[in-house]
This record gives structure tokens, sequence and C-alpha cells, in this order.
């Protein structure tokens, strides 16, 4: 009783006056997506590929086309009708490549997964990535809108309400096909896919050249003949007409008033079941042998490395000689070597076989590219820099042969020719910088050094670094400075072709104010590693870059003084590959985010440069 009555009486406690934490609640539908589309687009802004693949490729291909039309006359399309293809180049290169890449690793990665799990969802995830699409392409619009205006496109008023429409589709069919192929197939092969369909669709697909609406057959069918067709229509104000129907036209006898825009819409469902059978046989074919490509890095790896580097710089030297021999049009016609032959014959002479020579390196060229690829393939999840640079190298090689065979339609063109040999110099870049990689995981696994080891192995210097820059960008403007300087002088490959009209004794001064600066970049250099006591391996890149210019200059003085003879000359050519090979070696061991991550594909991916 006691105790019952001392328990009813005993004082209860206070209620505590603080309110209890709200429970957080998601945002609105609306500010998810806005959120993930933001989050998206700076990922895009902020990847070097994408945007060069995005903008910067698509305003090359805008700028060398309309060059090449003032060159070539009425073989290459106006700009009217260029401006709207590389639109629709660029988004596709958005909207497909983009997209499909980067949702191909978050699904591999799990990124999607997870993402799935949160109060974003699958819709919410989707339309994210189209609003990302959408201001990308915004950005490619402008950019490519305000550089056609200046080469001086002119487009009809009505662009201005069926363009965004066009485009719009256009983006959402492509980002459609992006999504589909990277759920369906491996993220490499998504890489690989939609980089090389990105090619063959902007090339030959009816996006930047128009398609003969008589002879293209099947060829019509493709989204990117319709997205290229209708924004060249909506940029020439055809597409507000409304025609009535046309024989040969695709539904012309059930839809009389289409538009290009339904016609795209139309050939999207016939190109999707066929994408997806295709994929289906690729799979089927290449994982057997995919499971069969080596899964570690060896001294084999290496080695063909090394045959990438030498047989870029081969190739160079080569098409050196084929200018400097006046062979450059051994071969007149391209891709065969005569209208009626693919070989060179023996009434064409020495010229006939030294060009056909030089043309035979490429398919070597190419095996050794092709080699060098499936030694890292199975790597490339975590070993991605290496597999993503001799992938490069190798779209690369056939980027090569398409501008040979227009050097040989231009007539040997300087300024084309020009364009190949910076094109080689870009492949020697890379093929050093694959070499270095390959060399650091090796040298690191000797040593017993755990990973990640860094490439750029050093004080951290902020002079040096910026030394090293200025040293690969000084080494780049030389080489530019060069192809001019060569494109002025007497070796023009063929008699008959044009030449730059600079002086040449100025041309050439001009050509020696970056290597001025390279000289001083290489001295500041090598004084402030000697002053810090820097690593070893910087100190013998410098070294090795001095010896390279001493080089260069001796032999660029000694060859103008003596009036150019082609020894000489071939030499220079050949001292430029190893000024970009020794410039990309300073440039790497002081700026390189590369850190190894061991010989075998099971090792985590760390870092993407």
């Amino acid at each position: 009783m006691n105790d019952r009555s001392s328990h009813e009486q005993a004082p209860r406690p206070a209620a505590d006056p603080r309110p209890l934490p709200r429970r957080s609640a998601p945002a609105p539908a609306g500010a998810r997506i806005l959120s993930h589309g933001l989050y998206e687009t700076r990922n895009v802004l902020r990847n070097g590929e994408q945007l060069l693949v995005s903008l910067i490729l698509p305003l090359l291909v805008l700028v060398g086309a309309h060059r090449l039309e003032s060159v070539a006359g009425g073989a290459v399309p106006g700009i009217d009708t260029l401006v709207p293809g590389v639109l629709a180049l660029a988004v596709m290169a958005s909207a497909f490549t983009g997209q499909g890449i980067a949702t191909g690793f978050e699904r591999q990665y799990g990124v999607l997964a997870h993402l799935a799990t949160t109060p974003l969802g699958p819709l919410g995830l989707i339309l994210g990535k189209a609003l990302a699409v959408l201001a990308v392409v915004v950005l490619q619009v402008l950019v490519i809108g305000v550089a056609g205006l200046i080469l001086g496109w002119h487009p009809e008023p009505t662009a201005l309400l069926w363009g965004p429409v066009t485009l719009l589709l256009g983006a959402t069919a492509f980002t459609a096909l992006g999504l589909l192929l990277a759920g369906t197939v491996r993220a490499e092969a998504t890489l690989a896919l939609t980089n090389v369909l990105w090619v063959l669709l902007g090339a030959a697909g009816g996006a930047v050249v128009p398609l003969d609406h008589t002879g293209s057959g099947a060829l019509l069918l493709l989204p990117s003949a319709a997205l290229g067709e209708a924004l060249r229509a909506a940029a020439d104000g055809t597409l507000a007409a409304t025609p009535g129907p046309r024989p040969g036209g695709l539904g012309h006898a059930r839809l009389p008033r289409r538009t290009k825009v339904v016609q795209m819409a139309l050939s999207l469902a016939p190109v999707r079941r066929a994408l997806s059978g295709v994929l289906q046989m690729l799979r089927a074919v290449l994982d057997p042998i995919r499971r069969r490509l080596p899964t570690r890095i060896t001294p084999t790896t290496r080695l063909l490395a090394l045959a990438t580097l030498i047989s870029n710089v081969g190739i160079m030297v080569t098409g050196g000689a084929v200018r400097l021999t006046a062979s450059g049009l051994g071969c007149p016609e391209w891709p065969r070597c005569t209208p009626e032959s693919w070989t060179a014959t023996p009434e064409m002479g020495i010229n006939g076989a030294i060009e056909f020579g030089n043309r035979l390196l490429t398919y070597v060229l190419i095996a050794i590219t092709v080699a060098m690829f499936l030694a890292v393939a199975r790597l490339a999840r975590s070993h991605r820099p290496l597999w993503a640079r001799s992938l490069i190298i190798g779209l690369g090689i056939p980027f090569q042969g398409v501008i040979g065979g227009i050097t040989v339609w231009t007539n040997l063109n300087p300024w084309v020719v020009s364009l190949h040999f910076l094109l080689s110099s870009a492949l020697v870049l890379l093929s050093t910088q694959l070499l270095l990689r390959v060399q650091a995981e090796l040298d690191a696994s000797a040593a017993d050094v755990p990973t990640p080891r860094p490439l750029a192995v050093g004080v951290r210097d902020p002079l040096s670094r910026g030394m090293a820059m200025i040293v690969l960008v000084a080494a780049w403007a030389a080489v530019i400075a060069g192809t001019v300087v060569t494109g002025t002088g007497p070796h023009a490959g063929d008699p008959g072709s044009p030449r730059h009209g600079f002086d040449p004794e100025l041309i050439t001064r001009v050509h020696t104010l970056p290597v001025y600066v390279l000289c001083a970049a290489a001295a500041v250099l090598l004084v402030r590693q000697r002053l810090l006591g820097d690593s070893p391996a910087r100190r013998r890149a410098s070294w090795w870059l001095v010896v390279v210019i001493v080089l260069q200059a001796a032999l660029g003085y000694t060859q103008h003084f003596l009036g150019l003879p082609i020894g000489l000359v071939l030499l220079h050519m050949l001292g430029s590959a190893l000024l970009m090979i020794a410039a990309t070696v300073v440039f790497d061991r002081h700026r390189a985010r590369y850190r190894t991550r061991g010989l075998t594909a099971g090792a985590p991916a760390t870092a993407t440069a």
C-alpha cells in the first residue's frame, strides 16, 4: 500500500521544452531534376575529352571545311550547308557520344543503381541528363552559330522558329540512342562504338554533307541524315514551306505535307531494331576473343608502346620523303593509286613507287596500333589512361589517311599538308605519353614501390611546372610555324602544287620566335632543377630537350644557308618529331596527374590523365 501510494505520488519528469527535430523531406521533383541537370552539365564542361568531341572538333570541322571550300571550290559544300551540318554533328557528339559514354561507365561503376534508390529516381535521372544535353546544345549553337556568321552564314529568319524544334527532336533521339547503347553493352564497348558511329555517321551518314536523294538508298533512313536535312531545311527556310509529295520520298502517299522532322521520327524505330541486332551479334563474336586478351602489363606491352611511337615517327619521316622527292602526286588518285588500279604501275616510275610505299606503311601502323589496343583492352577499367590513348591513336590513323586523300584531291595544298603533319605530331605526343605510363608501371613494379606512385616524381615547384607548360606550348608553336615555312619553300611535293605567298625570310624569322622562347624555358628549367635538387628523371628529360633543341637549331640554320638540301630538310623533319617527344616527356615529368595502379587488371583506378 505504501509502495503503491509512494509510486503514485512520485513527481513526473518535466516535458522537454525544445521542439522535436523535423524529419527531412526530399526536395520537390522539379528541384531534384534541375539540380541533377546542373550537376551533369558541370561534369561535361569540366571534362576535357567531352569538350573536345562536343565543341572543339565540330568547330575545327567547320573552319577546316570552309577553308577547304575556298580552295577546292564546288567540291566542298558552301558555308550555308556546312553550318547546319556541323550543328548536327555537334548534337550527335553531346547527345549520343557524350551521354552514351558517361552513362555506360556510370552503369559499370554502380552509380546508376545508387541514384535509382534516391528520391531522384530513374525518370528524374533521365530528365536530368536531358537537361544537361540541352544546356550543352545551347552552348554549341552559340559558338558554332557565331563562328558561322563570322564565316558568312546567312540563315533565314524562320530558322529561329524551326531550328530549336529540330534541335530538340534531334537531341532527344540521339540521347535515347546513346542511353540504349549504354544499357546494352559494356562501358568499354560503348566508348568504342559511340566514337566509331559518330565518325561514320558524321562523315558518310548525311549529317555534315547532304546525301544524294537518288542514289543513297537506305542511308537516307539514318537519323543522322534526317537531322542534317532537317537543320539545313530549317536554316534555308524550306522546312516552313510544307512542300507537297516528292517522288521516291518516304511515306509521300500517306503524308503528302510531311516535313523532314517527320522523316527523322519515322527513321528511328528501324534503326533502333537494327542497332540492337548488330550489338547482339558483336557481343556474341567479340566476347570469346576478349576473354583471351592479356590482363597484365608486361615487357611485351612496353615493346608495343615503343613500336607505336617509332611507327608514328616513321610515318612522319616517310611522308616528308614523299614531298621532298616530288612524289606527292606519284599516285594521282585516292584511295586508288590510279583510276584503274589500287597499286602503282611500272609506267609511274620511282615517284609512284615512293608514294605507294608510303601508303603501304599506313597498314603496318594500323597493325601495330591494333596490337597495342588489344594488349590493354582488358585493362580499360583499371588503367583507363592507357586504354584511352591507345584507342585515340588507333582512331587517328584513319583520319590521317582521309587527310592524306584530301591532300591529293587538292593538288598538295600546303595548308592541308600542314594539317596532315600536325595530326602526326599529335599522335607522336599521345604515343610518347602511352610509353611513359607503361614504363612507369613496370618501373614501379620492379622497384617494389607501393602503388599509387605519381609519374611526376620530384619537388612540386610552381616555377618548374610553369616552365614545363611553356616548353610544350612553344614546341607546338615552333612545329606549326615550321609547317608554314615548309609550305613557303621549294619542296612542294609536285612541280605544279600551290605554295604559300609569304616572304621566305620573314616567315623563317617568325619560326625562330617560339624557338627562342623554348630555349629560354629550357634554360630556366635546368637552373631551377639544379637549385632544388630535383629528381634524376626530370633532369634527364630536361637535358635531352636541350640536346634536341641544339641539334634542331644547327640543322635549321645549316639547311637555310645551304639552300634547303633534301637530306638536311628530312633530318630537320625527324628532329621536329624528336622535339615533340622531348617536350612531352618534360611536360609529363612535371605536370602529369597519372599515378601507377599496378600491373594487373584488378587494380583500382586512381587517376585519369
